[in-house]
């Protein structure tokens, strides 16, 4: 099981109050996954509101960059309306959270400190989703992040019930299809390869449908070709008050600790 899975499902049990009765109180609330979705897309009724549809526009095939790690395609969309979706999934209390309890920046350099101030979101929502998590929806305008890296810190604050900052990154270049592992660029081969994956329906997960409408097709590939050029750095992600080497998420290690601790008591228990 990895680690990721490993720690939704303790932070379910949690919740759930199956290990140690208690333990969310004195530990807060834990960041059980992060992703980002396609907003207004074929995949969400073509809708901008947060609801519950955009569930199927979640980018199955994307995983956030967390700190320590080395970005790769896998952290990148190709959404020709950029970055317009963040989900946060948050097992224990939330309260009100709004765009307040989130610091975001941008950038396209491979120096995440360089980077500026991002866009401010246009919208926030929380949904329960039962079992003790909450999913925190954020988007953005259409266009408002093209082509750049976006950081997103969820703030330790009492709406989110974090006890400390939680940091990941997404990635938007629009037209790219991840035909080289070395490096993100937009070229004619992105286009080519388009063409010569035409599908009708392409699930969400397609790398080749550009505008995310269901279908890949010269639509798609014309904005490979428009966007030709662009570029977006690999880097790693630094790890805050550390040096740049990997380390487990905080909610991971915060949840393991008390599964084991409540292992150790229902073991005492028993005897």
């Amino acid at each position: 099981m990895s680690a990721h899975r490993l720690g939704r499902v303790l932070a379910l049990a949690l919740v759930a109050g199956v290990l140690v009765p208690g333990a969310i109180g004195s530990a807060g609330a834990v960041v059980v996954d992060r992703l980002v979705f396609y907003n207004n897309s074929g995949f969400d009724g073509n809708n901008p509101a947060i609801n519950a549809a955009d569930d199927g526009a979640i980018a199955t095939d994307k995983t956030a960059l967390l700190p320590g790690q080395t970005a790769t395609f896998a952290n990148v969309t190709s959404y020709v309306l950029g970055l317009n979706g963040l989900m946060v999934d948050i097992a224990g209390a939330v309260g009100g959270v709004t765009a307040a309890d989130f610091s975001f920046r941008a950038g396209t350099t491979a120096d995440p400190a360089a980077w500026a101030a991002a866009p401010a979101p246009s919208a926030t929502a929380v949904r329960n989703l039962g079992g003790g998590v909450n999913r925190v929806t954020v988007t953005w305008n259409d266009f408002a992040l093209v082509d750049t890296w976006l950081q997103a810190t969820v703030l330790a604050t009492a709406a989110t019930g974090l006890a400390a900052p939680d940091v990941f990154y997404f990635g938007n270049l629009i037209g790219e299809t991840g035909d080289d592992a070395s490096a993100l660029a937009v070229t004619a081969a992105d286009a080519t390869a388009i063409d010569s994956n035409a599908a009708t329906p392409a699930a969400v997960d397609n790398p080749y449908d550009i505008d995310r409408d269901g279908d890949v097709d010269g639509a798609d590939a014309g904005i490979a070709r428009q966007h030709a050029g662009q570029t977006l750095p690999l880097f790693e992600a630094p790890v805050p008050g550390t040096g740049s080497r990997p380390i487990p998420e905080p909610g991971t290690l915060a949840l393991l600790a008390f599964g084991l601790a409540g292992f150790g008591v229902l073991r005492r228990r028993r005897r």
